[in-house]
């Protein structure tokens, strides 16, 4: 089992914490889904389904304390980055009073294999490492040919309906 402890950003402390209400857990297996684990509360919240294995250094998990926003990012064998999140504070409200982030999750994804000129994709190269920015708005992704892809992560409102979606876009590629 593989899994991260979410880092925390406390915009009045200039310190990363792991400690607080809204921790989240994030594992990966060889059953090929991920699961999100309340810590505090010690009990499974969500499980996403995939169609390929994550390995602990390519998944990272991230808890904003402020909102309780939650992010998750991880890349599978087949070099498809996936983001995960909830609506924070924004999340409805349901029956019996309590707020169920999870029945909401936004999800989105991206292949990291390009194409050069001409059509052809680049030779795929193994990710080495996952990262997700303390602001839980970007992710750091590394590649064994020493390439370091730097993502940007939006949020917009849905144009037909209520609700949010999340983008992942390149932002930058960085080689050495």
């Amino acid at each position: 089992m593989n899994g991260t402890m979410p880092t925390t950003t406390d915009p009045d402390n200039t310190q990363p914490s792991n400690s607080n209400n809204n921790a989240l857990l994030v594992t990966s297996a060889r059953d090929k889904q991920l699961i999100f684990y309340d810590i505090p509360q010690q009990k499974v919240l969500h499980k996403e389904a995939l169609k390929t294995t994550v390995e602990s250094n390519c998944l990272d998990s991230f808890v904003d304390i402020v909102t309780g926003e939650k992010v998750v990012a991880c890349v599978g064998d087949d070099g498809i980055v996936r983001v995960f999140a909830t609506a924070g504070n924004k999340a409805t409200v349901e029956g019996d009073g309590e707020v169920n982030q999870w029945d909401h999750l936004l999800s989105c994804h991206l292949s990291l294999q390009s194409t050069v000129e001409g059509g052809t994709e680049e030779e795929p190269t193994n990710v080495v490492g996952v990262v997700i920015h303390p602001t839980g708005r970007h992710v750091f992704v590394v590649t064994s040919n020493g390439k370091i892809h730097f993502l940007s992560i939006t949020r917009q409102q849905q144009k037909d309906e209520e609700g949010e979606e999340i983008q992942i876009a390149i932002a930058a590629t960085f080689e050495d």
